[in-house]
């Protein structure tokens, strides 16, 4: 649920890496980049240097 408050980091991890496993015991829906992904107990990502370019 999008409550559009303020950020709380009693709520939040926030972590910093270039590649991440995450699982779960339990399938949560899941959304990256607006694509919803559906139901998943499983993510793998990786972050790309440089494939995001930005022009302003």
């Amino acid at each position: 649920m999008v409550t559009h408050s303020a950020y709380n980091p009693k709520k939040t991890e926030v972590f910093q890496t270039g590649s991440l496993n995450m699982f779960s015991r339990v399938k949560a829906h899941f959304q990256v980049d607006g694509e919803y992904l559906g139901r998943v107990n499983n993510i793998k990502a990786t972050i790309i240097p440089g494939a995001l370019e930005v022009i302003c």
